[in-house]
């Protein structure tokens, strides 16, 4: 089995980096939400997680961790306390094998998942329970389990250039199974930040909008187009740990979204939801769809022109690289280049 190298900072001399070029800080400084939080707030969360519990902080130090959790608040909350180290994505549909092999694989000394998903991991593996929004986190490390207190931080208030060069260091480490075994992406934050201001560039994203995020932060694609690229700007990223197309349809009917993020299966829910439902021709203020995770048809791309006056862009996901707009097809694709 071919291993990651240990976790490593890349600078061989010292420097001082800009809370801009870390991740988890750029997005915090921009005032964008994630459904009832401010982001803000989920990254100070985070970071208090990491003050307030040592074992945590012991069984992270020289390894990287790794974020096993639905699209929710609490992923960011897990980004932030991940500290940089090269955060490990897993989908949560992810067999228990295939985990156990990217733990073992990417040198994971701790995984920050919930209550559900934990159940699928190695026993005894050390784990960080976030099914409390931000006010708490379960904290399982042999076989001692300690309750950590976030509710009483006092959140983050950064000032500064947010246009500044993302760090070289490790952001995240995804497992792609374009070979015969799945293989290690190591993505920087100076890649993420990049390929999400291009995103900024290519959708038109601003402060006022509010983005469905139907697609697994776990993927590049999702992580990127539906959440860090609307949070650089301020905007607010709607999520829902299991995709509910007939909520998504009234949130979207009540003029609640201006973008959504899915892949083909969720809005072919929507076409059939909104049929049955007899909406047509616009939502609200729904102004742009984007489709990634697989193909989408002609047929369902009419079908969604037809049914919202939105035009399905379709976006192809290869987790090798960053995300890029080509303007000059019809419907227009955001590609992975």
């Amino acid at each position: 089995m071919t291993t990651l190298p240990p976790f490593h900072r890349s600078p061989v001399i010292p420097k001082v980096l800009n809370p801009y070029s870390l991740l988890p800080l750029a997005l915090a400084a921009r005032g964008g939400r994630v459904d009832e939080y401010e982001v803000q707030q989920l990254v100070a969360a985070g970071l208090t997680l990491l003050q307030r519990s040592a074992p945590l902080v012991r069984t992270l130090s020289g390894k990287r961790a790794a974020i096993f959790l639905p699209t929710s608040p609490q992923f960011f909350v897990a980004l932030a306390a991940c500290e940089g180290r090269g955060a490990v994505l897993i989908n949560p549909l992810t067999a228990p094998l295939e985990i156990s092999y990217q733990l073992t694989d990417a040198r994971v000394g701790a995984v920050f998942t919930n209550s559900v998903l934990a159940a699928k991991l190695p026993d005894a593996f050390p784990r960080v329970i976030l099914d409390d929004g931000v006010q708490s986190a379960r904290v399982s490390i042999d076989g001692a389990t300690r309750e950590v207190d976030l509710g009483s931080h006092h959140g983050l208030s950064i000032e500064g250039d947010t246009e500044v060069d993302g760090s070289d260091d490790e952001a995240v480490i995804v497992y792609t199974s374009m070979s015969e075994r799945p293989s290690a992406v190591v993505v920087s934050h100076k890649t993420l930040l990049t390929d999400a201001r291009s995103t900024l560039a290519a959708v038109g994203n601003t402060h006022h909008d509010r983005v469905l995020a139907l697609l697994p932060f776990s993927q590049l694609f999702g992580f990127t187009v539906a959440a860090i690229a609307p949070l650089l700007c301020g905007a607010s990223v709607l999520t829902m740990p299991h995709v509910d197309p007939t909520r998504s349809l009234e949130l979207i009917a009540a003029g609640e979204i201006t973008e959504v993020v899915g892949e083909p299966a969720v809005f072919e829910a929507l076409v059939a939801a909104m049929k049955a439902r007899g909406t047509r021709g616009g939502l609200g203020a729904l102004r742009t769809s984007i489709c990634s995770g697989a193909q989408v048809s002609a047929v369902l791309q009419n079908q969604w022109y037809d049914a919202t006056g939105t035009v399905l862009r379709h976006g192809y996901d290869l987790t090798e690289a960053g995300a890029d707009l080509s303007a000059a097809q019809h419907p227009p694709t955001i590609t992975i280049l």
